[in-house]
């Protein structure tokens, strides 16, 4: 007889056709380039890192190592991007996006990690490997093993910087905001399962806490068994495939990334798109799939985040939407296209379509939208002025970056 246990086992590593394991082990001094929080946006790999394709990660789980005197766990990372950084100090390398509701760092850094010493990867030299899944297993255990159980509330006082400002109408997206927001900000070591009453796992009882602090019981109740099936640590034992039509990977329409994380404008970079995780249909890879993020438009980006940052708002994004924010009681939605004399129009008319992708897409999940197109100012007013005309046309306001100008005047007419 298969004790329950066991079958969990099983689903796990009877899964790994589609699933693969991977390990980067890197010096314990590159500990505090991770940060002293939870999961990044983003994560560098220097290509030297990388002895094989780099494709084969996407989609798969990359655990960290930092080796010192010991060997030593720091995080798991699902990842679901690859793009390759084009200019400044890190050219090449590339620039990993991990599923941030899927991925979890158990402590701040090295010293820490002490309690989750490993002894299994001394033959594996740094950088990234492939991981046999035996020693995969043993990772799985002692997380388990480790992980704390209390029958005590979460504190208050650790969700006091952690933003939940974007909640969705929909159970299951809001059930991954607010894992987002946990695993994002807290560790491993800063949260635990709940002892008592509904019993939730680590991360879905500080994610539960946290949406018990920003909508209060009106849906909070609904969403328990969303929590529960999504917590990092249950889809680590147990993966799951998600709801139908949150990944379209059957269907022939793009999928539109509604996943928004906040942005941080020192780790925006200008860098060309690799992959994607198979399960998803990116809009931008529809559209053109040789496109770059270039760097006049990451400076459009970082800029304006800036600006948003000093004004006292967060701004998101998600792989498919360039920017967007709460503020003048609407979700701001925002595409950024860098434009010129020559193709002012044509960037206009792809941009537009993005803009109209994006509602489409928000309108099931989300009130109050209000989206925009930004358009870098080529110093033409009669060309300027017809493309506001003509997309006015299909309700889509235009509005246009000038660097030369002073903010808040860069952008007229911006909502705040």
């Amino acid at each position: 007889m298969i004790s329950r246990g066991q079958h969990r086992w099983m689903t796990r590593w009877e899964s790994l056709d589609i699933m693969t394991d991977f390990v980067w082990i890197l010096s314990s001094e590159k500990s505090l380039s991770f940060g002293n929080k939870g999961i990044s946006s983003s994560y560098i790999i220097p290509k030297d890192d990388v002895p094989f394709e780099i494709k084969k990660l996407v989609g798969n789980r990359l655990w960290i190592v930092l080796r010192g005197n010991e060997d030593r766990l720091l995080k798991v990372i699902k990842i679901k991007k690859i793009e390759k950084i084009l200019d400044g100090y890190h050219v090449g390398d590339f620039l990993i996006s991990p599923e941030i509701a899927e991925s979890f760092k158990l402590v701040s850094g090295y010293p820490e990690a002490v309690k989750y010493r490993i002894l299994n990867v001394k033959e594996i030299g740094q950088g990234i490997s492939e991981l046999d899944i035996s020693i995969a297993k043993t990772f799985d255990r002692l997380i388990k093993e480790k992980m704390q159980v209390k029958f005590n509330s979460p504190t208050e006082s650790l969700f006091h910087q952690i933003d939940l400002n974007v909640l969705s109408n929909n159970n299951y997206q809001l059930a991954r905001s607010a894992l987002r927001a946990i695993t994002s900000h807290l560790t491993l070591e800063q949260v635990w399962a709940g002892g008592a009453g509904k019993k939730l796992n680590a991360f879905s009882n500080f994610a539960y806490a946290l949406l018990d602090k920003k909508i209060g019981d009106e849906r909070k109740s609904d969403i328990v068994d969303e929590l529960k099936n999504l917590d990092p640590i249950s889809i680590l034992f147990n993966p799951i495939k998600s709801p139908e039509g949150i990944y379209t990977s059957n269907s022939k329409s793009p999928h539109i990334d509604i996943e928004f994380t906040q942005i941080e404008p020192e780790k925006i970079y200008a860098r060309e798109f690799l992959f994607l995780d198979s399960n998803l249909k990116s809009l931008e890879e529809a559209l053109n799939k040789t496109e770059h993020a270039e760097k006049i438009h990451q400076d459009m980006l970082q800029d304006i985040s800036m600006f948003l940052i000093n004004q006292g708002i967060i701004p998101y994004e998600s792989g498919s939407i360039d920017l967007i924010y709460s503020a003048a009681n609407k979700l701001n939605i925002f595409e950024i296209k860098s434009t010129n004399l020559n193709n002012i129009l044509a960037q206009a008319s792809k941009g537009a379509f993005q803009v109209a992708c994006y509602l489409n897409a928000l309108c099931k999940n989300y009130s109050n939208l209000n989206a925009r197109l930004i358009l870098h100012k080529i110093e033409n007013n009669e060309l300027e002025e017809y493309v506001i005309k003509a997309l006015s046309r299909l309700n889509i306001t235009v509005l246009f970056y000038d660097p030369s100008k002073p903010w808040p005047n860069r952008i007229e007419y911006m909502p705040l």
